[in-house]
């Protein structure tokens, strides 16, 4: 045991949840687990008494401790939550343990701080959602952010600041290497995938078999849930085969569900997804709504995914499963903000629940572009409807139902933006 006085400067003390401070403003610095016994009084600000072992990083895993800290029960669920400042320390591959005593509350304490920096990877994450994401978990501040893609992208580079690393997503030991190297502690997917998913079941591989890779969030970003009733879906079966092979893992890992994005129904809103035509097209002035179009469905803005994303991972623990709901509209409510804010009627035709059970939906002009990604031509255009009609029966079967944990009310610090809102942005109006 080492008397360590300027190095840290440590205060314990009783808070509600919502007061929990870590990291003196600087972000997080580690792991803590909590312990009880009854020690005597060790005074003076800026005093701690340290106990530090050298070890060597790689030969420790992040995956051999737990984080325990928003477990820890103190005087029937008072929570019991500290501050610390760490000045001067230096010990880049050492850990460091540090043990706060009071008599007054009986408590002790053991804080165990993983000195060496990591990062968070983005794959896919220099366009459409990935960018979002990323440019939300630089914004945040916690966190050291790189982005895996297929070629480095200088402007990108320049544009965000953000290192970009070239991969080749086919080779799991070069994808391992790049997690090693770059000390990835947790990697988000957003590489696009169709039928053919070995990429994302690639990643997935490699994380397993980084020595410093703990957590996963996969490309698993939907509104429906993508079970075995959605299997015939083109998409579905390789989505159903990295869930399969998530739940056999011993990877921390986590898919999120944000609903539609917002970004479809609001034409010139700030986004870098491309414009889906998914039931309704803004930009054609165009619907083909299944049913009656009376049922709710959730959609998140791009943006704000970003933003919960970046809260999410600072979770000690997670749910395999987590919902994002930044409004909530039905698919005529969203034709009546589009109508309203671009001054015009729109062409809006329902598809029965009939013609839906047998993969037939009403056809709109930008559905020739979206068969492209399935081949092109009336084989690529029968795929295209053939998933539509699929989750048109999904809305109407309840799966957009969400149900907790909902991430916007475990955060309702983060204002999710509307679809009224979104219009009011473009407009100049908010």
């Amino acid at each position: 045991m080492v008397g360590c006085w300027g190095s840290a400067v440590c205060w314990a003390y009783g808070a509600k949840e919502d007061e929990l401070v870590m990291g003196g403003g600087r972000g997080r610095f580690g792991n803590a687990s909590w312990r009880m016994g009854r020690r005597g009084y060790i005074g003076g600000m800026g005093g701690a008494v340290v106990e530090w072992n050298r070890r060597d990083i790689n030969e420790f895993s992040s995956r051999d401790y737990q984080q325990r800290a928003d477990y820890f029960d103190y005087r029937e669920n008072t929570f019991l939550y500290f501050e610390f400042t760490v000045v001067g320390i230096t010990f880049a591959r050492y850990y460091l343990f540090c043990l706060i005593c009071t008599s007054s509350i009986n408590l002790r304490i053991i804080i165990s701080i993983n000195m060496s920096s990591s990062s968070v990877a983005v794959a896919g994450g220099t366009g459409g959602l990935g960018r979002a994401i990323v440019e939300a978990l630089k914004a945040d501040g916690r966190y050291q952010v790189i982005v895996l893609a297929r070629s480095v992208n200088a402007e990108f580079e320049k544009d965000v600041g953000v290192k970009t690393h070239a991969v080749d997503y086919k080779d799991v030991t070069s994808l391992t290497n790049v997690f090693e190297e770059n000390k990835v502690d947790t990697l988000i997917s957003t590489i696009a995938f169709g039928p053919d998913n070995s990429g994302e079941m690639n990643m997935v591989e490699a994380a397993e078999k980084s020595k410093v890779t703990r957590r996963l969030i996969p490309n698993l970003w939907s509104l429906i849930p993508f079970t075995q009733k959605h299997a015939a879906m083109p998409i579905a079966g390789g989505m159903l085969n990295v869930i399969s092979r998530l739940e056999k893992s011993d990877i921390e890992w986590a898919a999120v569900r944000p609903g539609l994005f917002l970004d479809y129904f609001v034409e010139g809103l700030p986004s870098y997804v491309t414009l889906n035509s998914m039931i309704v097209d803004v930009r054609w002035n165009t619907a083909s709504i299944p049913a009656t179009g009376e049922t709710s469905i959730p959609l998140t803005y791009t943006h704000d995914i970003g933003k919960y994303v970046a809260a999410l991972l600072n979770l000690q623990k997670w749910e395999h499963y987590y919902c994002i709901q930044g409004d909530k509209k039905t698919f005529n409510q969203i034709v009546a903000e589009a109508e309203k804010a671009k001054g015009v009627k729109f062409d809006v035709k329902y598809d029965s629940v009939e013609r839906l059970k047998k993969g037939e939906v009403s056809e709109m002009p930008a559905y020739t572009e979206m068969a492209k990604h399935f081949g092109g031509g009336e084989q690529g255009l029968a795929a295209v409807k053939m998933i539509l009609a699929a989750y048109g029966l999904s809305i109407e079967d309840g799966d957009v139902e969400y149900k907790s944990p909902l991430l916007n009310e475990m955060f309702p610090e983060i204002k999710a933006l509307s679809v009224e809102e979104g219009w009011k942005k473009v407009a100049g109006k908010s």
